[in-house]
C-alpha cells in the first residue's frame, strides 16, 4: 500500500507492508529487508508487534506521487434562539482539508490518505473511509496516471455565542430572515426591538445635547460672576453689574428649563425601556 500522512512524511506517500502477526509469538523490534518477487525493494524497521496485532512497515518513499494539503476554514450560522435579552447564535466552525495528488508516473496509484482526527470535530459530507483507527481515518484514493486528483475531507464542530440585542443591526436581522433562520413573527418582533432601541438612542442623544448646553451656561455664569466681582455698585459699573445680574437670572431660568427637559426625556426613556422588556419577554416565551 501507499500511505500518505503529512505529519510523518510531507509531500510524498510511503510504500508500506502490512500484516497481522499470527505467529503466536511477539515480534521484537529490528531491521528487515523487503523483497518483492525476490527483488530487493527497500529496508525497514519492524516495530515491536504483539501476537495478534497488525504490523505496518514503511520501506520506501514514492517520489513519483506528490501530495499537497490545503486547509480552509469558515464559520456558518446554523440556528438562532432568543434568551434573557440575548440572541444565542449556534454556528458551525468548518474545516475543509483538500489533498491534491499529482501522479507523475505512467501508472495509476492507489493511495491511502491518513487523515488525523480532531476530537472536537465531526466528519460530514465525506465518503466513508476505507479504514479507521483511534486517531485517524484512511481514505482510499486512486490517483490517475499523469494527472492531479483531489480529495476533500470536511469536518465541523458546533459552538455557541450570544449577542446583546442592542448590538444587533437591521442588516444582520434581514440576513437572518433571508437565510430562513427567523420566521416572520420573530423577524417582526426583533425589528420592533431594534426600532425601540433606536428611539432610546435618539433620546439619549437629546439628553447629551441638553447636558452640553447646561455646561456652556455654567461656564458663562462663572465668567459673569468673575466680572461682577471687580465692578462697583454705582455709576456705569453699577449699570453693567445690573446687566450681569439680569443675565444670571435668565441663565438660571434656562437651567431650570433644561432640568425639566432632561427629566421629561428620562421619563420617556424609562417608558420605552419598560416596553422593550415586555417585547423581549414576549419573544422569548
Amino acid at each position: 500500500d501507499l500511505i500518505y500522512n503529512g505529519a510523518k512524511m510531507a509531500t510524498h506517500p510511503v510504500a508500506t507492508i502490512r500484516f497481522k502477526n499470527d505467529t503466536g509469538l511477539t515480534l521484537e523490534r529490528g531491521p528487515v529487508t523487503v523483497l518483492d518477487g525476490g527483488e530487493y525493494v527497500g529496508e525497514a524497521v519492524l516495530p515491536f508487534t504483539a501476537d495478534g496485532a497488525e504490523a505496518v512497515i514503511s520501506y520506501a518513499v514514492e517520489l513519483g506521487v506528490h501530495v499537497k494539503e490545503e486547509v480552509k476554514t469558515e464559520s456558518q450560522l446554523h440556528s438562532l434562539r432568543l434568551k434573557d435579552g440575548y440572541l444565542l447564535q449556534n454556528s458551525f466552525d468548518i474545516r475543509r482539508t483538500t489533498y491534491r495528488l499529482d501522479n507523475r508516473t505512467a501508472q495509476a496509484k492507489k493511495v491511502l490518505l491518513e487523515h488525523t482526527l480532531d476530537s472536537n470535530y465531526i466528519i460530514f459530507d465525506t465518503p466513508e473511509p476505507a479504514e479507521k483507527t483511534l486517531e485517524t481515518q484512511r481514505y482510499r484514493v486512486e490517483a490517475a496516471a499523469g494527472k492531479i486528483t483531489e480529495f476533500t475531507v470536511q469536518q465541523r464542530y458546533l459552538y455557541s455565542r450570544r449577542e446583546e440585542l442592542r448590538n444587533l443591526t437591521y442588516q444582520a436581522l434581514q440576513r437572518y430572515f433571508a437565510d430562513k433562520l427567523l420566521d416572520e413573527s420573530a423577524y417582526n418582533g426583533l425589528k420592533t426591538v431594534l426600532d425601540v432601541l433606536a428611539e432610546i438612542s435618539r433620546l439619549e442623544k437629546q439628553i447629551a445635547e441638553q447636558e452640553q448646553n447646561r455646561a456652556k451656561i455654567y461656564k458663562a455664569q462663572e465668567q459673569a460672576q468673575k466680572n461682577m466681582a471687580v465692578l462697583a455698585n454705582q455709576g456705569e459699573e453699577g449699570k453693567l453689574r445690573g446687566r450681569y445680574v439680569q443675565q444670571l437670572t435668565q441663565s438660571e431660568e434656562q437651567l431650570a428649563e433644561i432640568e425639566r427637559t432632561i427629566g421629561r426625556i428620562q421619563a420617556e426613556i424609562e417608558q420605552k425601556r419598560a416596553s422593550l422588556e415586555r417585547i423581549i419577554a414576549g419573544l422569548a416565551a
